[in-house]
């Protein structure tokens, strides 16, 4: 049984989105927070116009800076885990929840209140008029995380002000174990 381990969602999300192209966005993604579950899916509303193509993977990273203002990957870039690869010329002409699975070594276990981000990246070859798109949210109220987004040739920045990257990030139910110490009573996951 899958549960939401962290997300963000606002009816007004159609009001800016990021557009992947050669030379263009590159990834996004934003911070949250685990749950001690082992990592299943990840979600992000996408769409793709005209002849689209390349293909797109969600990935988790540990964080560096602030969480809630300017936190990104942590460098160097390892991935901790990394998505089964979907085609951009799969996902709709118009706006859809396109789910990544994340299978084998890469269904980690992410800690409870631990800090990472989930991000969207996208190789493509695509040109204009052909872009995907990734949307977000950018004005109150906020995710507790941040956004943050990868253009070319530069490091992963922050995304000032309010701005959220929509997404959902989904566990299987986190396994919580009583450990007694000190004579006090300790919940762990795991």
């Amino acid at each position: 049984m899958s549960v939401i381990c962290d997300s963000y969602f606002d009816e007004s999300y159609d009001t800016l989105s990021y557009m992947f192209y050669e030379g263009g966005w590159e990834g996004i993604g934003q911070a949250f927070s685990g749950n001690g579950g082992k990592l299943e899916s990840a979600q992000f509303y996408m769409m793709h116009s005209n002849d689209a193509t390349g293909t797109a993977y969600a990935k988790i990273y540990h964080i560096m800076w602030n969480f809630g203002s300017s936190a990104v990957p942590l460098y160097p870039l390892v991935a901790l885990a990394t998505s089964d690869p979907i085609d951009v010329s799969t996902i709709a002409d118009e706006r859809e929840l396109v789910t990544f699975t994340f299978s084998g070594v890469n269904q980690i276990i992410l800690g409870a209140t631990t800090k990472y981000i989930v991000t969207l990246e996208v190789e493509t070859e695509s040109v204009h008029p052909d872009y995907l798109y990734a949307y977000v949210h950018h004005v109150e109220p906020t995710h507790s995380g941040n956004s943050c987004h990868k253009s070319p040739d530069m490091p992963w920045g922050y995304l000032g002000g309010p701005q959220d990257t929509l997404f959902y990030v989904y566990t299987d139910v986190p396994k919580f174990i009583d450990i007694i110490s000190n004579n006090s009573i300790i919940s762990v996951t795991r």
